[in-house]
């Protein structure tokens, strides 16, 4: 009799046998065209947006038909939960997707599997840790002076601020900068090679994955080679700057306790436990993947964070009092932007909120079973964070802005704040977002008045490769700051 690998509460595993377990075309399933099955619906409007529609219709575990593909939609926190913890095992990174990073980044541990993420996945964590998280404090700050001049001198003609392309600014010069060590500067003296050149990647990535056939691995069109001239001038003008350092670290090793200045100048210097370090390839994959996954999901959610701290001005008076208080200690660092209840809590209810990426794309790497389901192999699973989020059995009040929820949330709560994953794949990125967000939003509400030019339901959700506002922008006014005028940044 066939047998199931089936994932026990404490992530082990056991077998069922596949005679008791029900088949995937038991589950529930939207109306869906002949062919094409649901790629037609996928394709129009905000794809996050159909999918959490069709669970309030469909309920947390439905299936979807794409050409060649059959897909477990989950919301379920427990199901989610499960299929995380059983990754890397039982479950990896949707392979097409994969090969779509693959293919035009190069490989880096967003794609990674198996003994390959072990190895990157170690180094990239060491790489991104709290040390070196302090030492990029410098490059954060840097940049989030630049964007307080730029939006005090908007303010000072009464211009109305495209937050989530000044960010994007922002956050392009920031990964850049603490990727390579490179100060592009952006904010200040406008685009960049760099930017130009990334600003067509993930436009492509949206695109292709959103297609029923990859026709571009056998024609390929204006846009491909556009892609492709875009893709090699960035190897062109990093392949000097990897070069460079390495020399630089070959004629000055640094001391084992010394924090990197770049990450990387940390991946390079970071090895496994056979002393190998990674490769060329893989630096410059790992160092793109910090720069793509940097950008618009440290944007985004900042910038959602000020469209609802725009709304919310007696929230806003209670987070100018938080730092005040902790501006009479000096500047905000890691440790202590942790340290401010109602900045962290402000976060958490954004993230809440507006999770940057609604939905995680997976797939099975052996027949399996999910909640009496029998998965087969290569079986595409798709998750969404935000339902449980929106729980009004966890949350009161669930789709309202409420920061001060998270001052006193319980066990259940935390649990249902998924934004940066679950279980052995928690991005490792996480530290260093949550610190760059802090900073901004803190200089943001410490320097100027919110004064949003549109109704709060005007702001709609956009869904590309991450979850973003659109038609978001706010005026802002300079305020006077009284007492100490130490910056918080």
């Amino acid at each position: 009799m066939d047998h199931v690998e089936t994932s026990l509460p404490d992530g082990s595993a056991a077998q069922a046998t596949a005679s008791s377990l029900s088949s995937l075309g038991t589950l529930p399933s939207p109306p869906s065209y002949p062919w094409l099955g649901h790629v037609a619906h996928l394709a129009r409007g905000a794809l996050h947006l159909t999918l959490e529609r069709w669970t309030e219709q469909y309920g947390p575990l439905y299936r979807l038909t794409l050409p060649r593909t059959t897909v477990v939609v989950v919301s379920d926190l427990a199901l989610i939960r499960q299929v995380a913890r059983a990754r890397p095992h039982t479950y990896r990174r949707m392979s097409s997707m994969a090969s779509l990073v693959d293919e035009i980044i190069g490989p880096g541990v967003f794609t990674a599997e198996g003994e390959r993420w072990r190895r990157q996945r170690k180094l990239v964590t060491a790489a991104l840790g709290p040390r070196n998280v302090r030492a990029f404090h410098a490059h954060i700050a840097r940049s989030v002076e630049r964007l307080r001049a730029r939006w005090a001198a908007a303010a000072e003609r009464r211009d109305a601020v495209d937050v989530l392309g000044d960010l994007m600014l922002f956050t392009a010069d920031v990964t850049t900068s603490i990727a390579f060590g490179l100060d592009v500067n952006t904010i200040e003296r406008g685009d960049h090679l760099l930017r130009r050149h990334l600003a067509q990647v993930f436009p492509a990535f949206e695109r292709r994955f959103k297609l029923p056939f990859p026709y571009w691995r056998y024609v390929r069109l204006p846009s491909d080679r556009a892609l492709e001239r875009a893709v090699e001038a960035l190897r062109r003008e990093l392949a000097p700057v990897i070069a460079e350092a390495r020399l630089a670290l070959a004629s000055a090793p640094r001391d084992a306790d010394e924090s990197a200045t770049s990450f990387l100048e940390a991946l390079l210097t970071a090895a496994n436990e056979e002393g190998e370090p990674l490769g060329d390839d893989e630096v410059l994959g790992n160092a793109l993947t910090v720069l793509l996954a940097g950008e618009d999901t440290t944007a985004s959610t900042v910038a959602w964070a000020l469209h609802h701290l725009s709304h919310e001005p007696a929230l806003l008076d209670a987070l100018r009092e938080e730092l005040a208080r902790a501006r009479q200690e000096g500047a905000l660092t890691p440790e202590r932007t942790r340290e401010l209840p109602l900045l962290e809590a402000t976060l958490k209810e954004t993230l809440r909120l507006r999770p940057p990426a609604p939905v995680l794309t997976l797939e099975a790497l052996v027949a399996t079973e999910l909640a009496g389901l029998a998965l087969p192999a290569g079986t595409v699973v798709w998750t969404l964070p935000r339902p449980a989020a929106l729980d009004p059995l966890l949350f009161a009040e669930p789709r309202a802005f409420r920061p001060t929820r998270w001052l006193e949330a319980s066990e259940a709560q935390e649990a249902a704040l998924m934004s940066f994953g679950y279980g052995p794949r928690l991005c490792p990125g996480r530290s260093l977002a949550l610190f760059e967000a802090a900073l901004l939003v803190a200089m943001v509400v410490d320097h100027f008045t919110l004064e949003p030019t549109s109704a709060a339901d005007a702001v709609q959700e956009s869904h590309r490769f991450t979850m973003a506002p659109e038609g978001l922008a706010l005026r802002l006014a300079r305020r006077t700051r009284t007492g100490d005028e130490r910056s918080t940044s």
